[in-house]
């Protein structure tokens, strides 16, 4: 088995419900990890990532999930350290230093997906599964 142990990773329901808290919205890019509106590249499923490190000591609870696409986890993974702009489906204090104002695009976005129900993540789960393969 993996480095990655099945105690380190998160279970299906914890993935819904991290999901449905981060609104589908990567927690360092804002990119949206919502299929139906912009598809899915071969690596753009919608990730559940350790915001603190397993080998540093983090765990798989709610508290230490975020929302992060494929190429955000990696940069995460590669570079050891990351920005979170989102936290829970809000931008943060970094995010608002970083950019001042909040695109348009994210703000409707939010506002789409503010009643967003961990069950939305298993229909999108099962989108990327069905897709046709390239």
């Amino acid at each position: 088995m993996s480095a990655r142990t099945a105690k380190n990773n998160f279970s299906e329901a914890q993935r819904a419900e991290i999901y449905a808290r981060d609104r589908a919205l990567c927690g360092y890019s804002g990119k949206s990890l919502w299929l139906p509106d912009y598809g899915a590249a071969p690596y753009s499923i919608d990730w559940i990532d350790h915001r603190s490190p397993v080998a540093r000591g983090g765990t798989p609870t709610l508290e230490n999930g975020v929302c992060a696409s494929w190429l955000y986890n990696w940069v995460k993974r590669e570079h050891k350290r990351a920005v979170l702009l989102f936290h829970s489906g809000y931008p943060t204090l970094d995010f608002y230093t970083f950019h001042q104002t909040l695109p348009e695009s994210i703000g409707e976005h939010l506002q789409r997906f503010a009643c967003l129900h961990p069950s939305d993540w298993y229909f999108n789960r099962a989108l990327y599964h069905g897709r046709p393969q390239i």
